[in-house]
C-alpha cells in the first residue's frame, strides 16, 4: 500500500501536462539543541532543494522543470530547540506532490549522524493561494538577524 498522496485528476479540457507550481510551506523541527545541529539541518535541506526530484513525485512523463527555496533555522524563545522554517515551490510539467515521507525518513537518516539525535518533527502544508505567500515569507524572516538562512532560485 502506498503512502503517497493520490493526485487529483486535472479538470475536462486542461492539459494534465501543463507547467505547475507545486508550493509548500515546511517546518522541521529537531526536538533538541544538540551542536551542529543547525550546519547538519541547513545541509539536510540544502541537498533536499538541489534533489527535489527525488523527494517529489507526479504522473508519468512528468519533468521537474525548477525550484526556488527559502529557509531559515532559528531556536525557539521558551525551549531553546532548533527547528526549520521553509518555502519549497518547484514548478513541473503537470501536478506533483511532494513525498512527505521519504522526506521525513532522509531528515532523520541524515541527521542521526549527530550524536545524541533522536528524531524529527517534520511537517509539510500545500500552499495553495501564491497570496499566502508573502505572508508565510514575513513569518520565516520574522528574525532575520539571527540564526541561518538560506535562499536559491
Amino acid at each position: 500500500m502506498s503512502r503517497r498522496v493520490e493526485l487529483p485528476e486535472p479538470r475536462k479540457g486542461k492539459n494534465p501536462m501543463e507547467p505547475w507550481d507545486n508550493a509548500f510551506f515546511i517546518t522541521i523541527n529537531t526536538n533538541t539543541n544538540l551542536p551542529g545541529l543547525k550546519e547538519g539541518l541547513m545541509q539536510v535541506w540544502d541537498f533536499m532543494s538541489k534533489h527535489m526530484s527525488e523527494f517529489s513525485y507526479g504522473r508519468p512523463g512528468s519533468r521537474l522543470l525548477n525550484v526556488k527555496q527559502h529557509a531559515r533555522i532559528e531556536v525557539g524563545k521558551k525551549f531553546h530547540k532548533i527547528h526549520l522554517h521553509g518555502t519549497l515551490v518547484f514548478k513541473t510539467t503537470g501536478l506533483a506532490m511532494l513525498d512527505f515521507y521519504k522526506v521525513n525518513e532522509f531528515v532523520n537518516r541524515n541527521l542521526r549522524q549527530i550524536k545524541g539525535f533522536r528524531k524529527c518533527n517534520f511537517q509539510a502544508k500545500l500552499i495553495k493561494n501564491y497570496n499566502q505567500n508573502a505572508v508565510i515569507q514575513k513569518y520565516i524572516d520574522k528574525d532575520a538577524d539571527s540564526d541561518v538562512e538560506q535562499e536559491s532560485e
